[in-house]
């Protein structure tokens, strides 16, 4: 099965990667493969919405077997970290906001190349749990990627120490007229579209 179109879970649905789905990946594979183990374990993507950044997440958590967490306006320091727990398969965790941080610290530590992706990441900053964050990716070194909108990057530049842990932006693209044939073929196979229809269709 080519890596263009392939079947997700079993269950008959193909996906096809686009360009910013495998740009996305690039850069996990680039923070996950730091050579040292100290140095920035943070990537961030940012774009305007509807650009596919969701979808991209989840490609790059199967992919790579990743954690996956999005963030909720609702959300304080603690309802992060129960969530995060609860991606780690912790069912009812109890204990205070330190206590339960370092047993997801642990569980993290038990495979520090998996990333930990963190999709509407805005919310991180502008709720003050970024620095939570920062401190759990530091102490268990695992790969980081925060994905949000196009504003991302200045919120994180008021964040020195997490500003500082970053190793990779990825400015998250539009989608072009080769990924619009891609979605065609994927959504329509064996319907013939001419170049000027689909580029008014991208458009």
């Amino acid at each position: 099965m080519s890596e263009k179109t392939k079947t997700v879970n079993g269950g008959g649905r193909r996906e096809a990667p686009l360009k910013i789905m495998s740009g996305f990946l690039e850069l996990a594979f680039r923070i996950r493969d730091r050579q040292q183990i100290d140095s920035p374990n943070i990537g961030v993507m940012h774009g305007h919405p509807g650009l596919g950044k969701s979808y991209s997440s989840i490609y790059a958590r199967n992919r790579l077997n990743g954690v996956l967490i999005e963030v909720f306006d609702s959300w304080r320091r603690r309802d992060f970290v129960l969530a995060l727990l609860a991606e780690l398969g912790v069912t009812a965790p109890k204990g205070t906001i330190t206590e339960l941080s370092d047993q997801a610290i642990m569980l993290l530590q038990d495979n520090p190349r998996r990333p930990l992706i963190v999709d509407e990441a805005d919310k991180l900053v502008d709720h003050n749990i970024i620095e939570l964050l920062r401190g759990i990716a530091d102490r268990a070194k695992v790969p980081v990627l925060l994905v949000g909108e196009e504003n991302l990057p200045a919120k994180l530049a008021r964040f020195d120490r997490v500003h500082s842990r970053v190793g990779g932006w990825y400015a998250a693209p539009p989608c072009d007229l080769e990924d619009c044939r891609k979605l065609a073929n994927l959504f329509l196979p064996g319907v013939e579209i001419a170049d000027e229809m689909l580029a008014e269709v991208r458009r």
